[in-house]
């Protein structure tokens, strides 16, 4: 591991681990004392009682997740509750993966990995030619796009992303442990080309020459002022009705995450749907879709993040503010084009 990431997760981790296991120890301090019948239960006693309550709490917390039901009836309780502690048990956050894994038998990032693979294979429109932003994947020749189930058949996907030497080391060493990539492959009918160049230089490419462009979740790893550099780029190379789609993490959610650190090492900048909005906006765009991905209302609600109901909730909606990342779909403006 990298020394500066090392030590963003220990800052990370000083802050968020300490406030979670005092809450925690709080939590089963008082649930023994009162509630010590439901501490002694191993399956959740008869419906409707306080103790069927605390005994679903504490196998939440352990770990061993009761139905989709009545987490979705904890949940309707918990937002009526008065005691503060009706909302401790399910808002443990920025667990190191190993804990996460070996308490909860999950791992966040796997649940919303789900959500945006329900993205691009349900919601991404079909292009013939497609620009791929930032869209190496560890090493395998088709590219992140297709590698998630894209479900259409482009002729021809261009992956732009920097030299696997600059990437962020986890991607770095998947990518340098297998051969090295061609840089023009065939994958069934779809001719894959890599161009190492930053996406904030798309020179190399001709003028309106894609009928979409995709980023996904890489915008936030440039600074604001070279993502207006993007967007800019980005409208040169994309065909008169062609669309700009990607997504992003959500700042109003991934802030209960990180207690106000970024959910990545390497990310420059987290946005809102709005912020993003009108920065497309500003720049020439006209934006046509807005989704969110792994949908947590009830974390925003709360201002915690609740694992169970990452577990059980939405992956793909509306809700673009609940999102813990949404997804911008533009076109550029006839207006400004003319």
């Amino acid at each position: 591991m990298e020394l500066n990431v090392l030590i963003l997760k220990l800052q990370r981790y000083s802050i968020t681990v300490p406030i979670d296991a005092l809450r925690c120890s709080f939590f089963w301090f008082l649930a023994a004392i009162f509630y010590p019948n439901g501490l002694l239960r191993r399956s959740p006693p008869p419906h409707g009682t306080q103790a069927n309550i605390t005994a679903s709490l504490l196998l939440i917390v352990l770990g061993v997740y009761p139905s989709k039901e009545r987490v979705m009836e904890l949940i309707r309780i918990f937002k009526g509750a008065a005691l503060p502690l009706s909302h401790w048990p399910l808002t443990f956050c920025s667990l190191p993966e190993k804990a996460e894994r070996r308490l909860l038998n999950f791992f966040t990032p796997e649940l919303h990995h789900q959500a945006r693979l329900q993205l691009i294979t349900k919601h991404l429109p079909p292009a013939r030619r497609i620009l791929d932003l930032g869209g190496s994947c560890g090493g395998m020749p088709e590219g992140a796009l297709l590698y998630m189930g894209y479900p259409h058949e482009p002729e021809e996907v261009v992956i732009v992303d920097l030299p696997p030497q600059l990437q962020f080391s986890s991607y770095r060493e998947a990518t340098l442990s297998r051969p090295p990539l061609p840089v023009v492959h065939q994958h069934g009918r779809t001719t894959i080309r890599t161009v190492y160049t930053p996406m904030t230089d798309l020179s190399p490419f001709e003028p309106s020459s894609f009928d979409l462009v995709w980023s996904g979740q890489s915008i936030e790893h440039v600074s604001p002022e070279d993502a207006k550099r993007v967007f800019e780029a980005v409208a040169r190379v994309l065909k008169p009705e062609g669309v700009f789609c990607l997504d992003t993490p959500n700042r109003r959610v991934s802030a209960l995450l990180t207690r106000g650190g970024m959910l990545h090492p390497e990310h420059k900048i987290e946005y809102t749907a709005a912020e993003l909005k009108k920065l497309a906006e500003d720049l020439g765009y006209q934006v046509s879709q807005m989704l969110g991905e792994t949908v947590l209302p009830f974390s925003r609600e709360i201002g915690r993040y609740c694992r169970a109901e990452a577990r059980v909730g939405a992956l793909v909606t509306e809700s673009v503010d609940d999102g813990l990342s949404f997804f911008l779909c533009c076109k550029q403006d006839k207006r400004h084009l003319d």
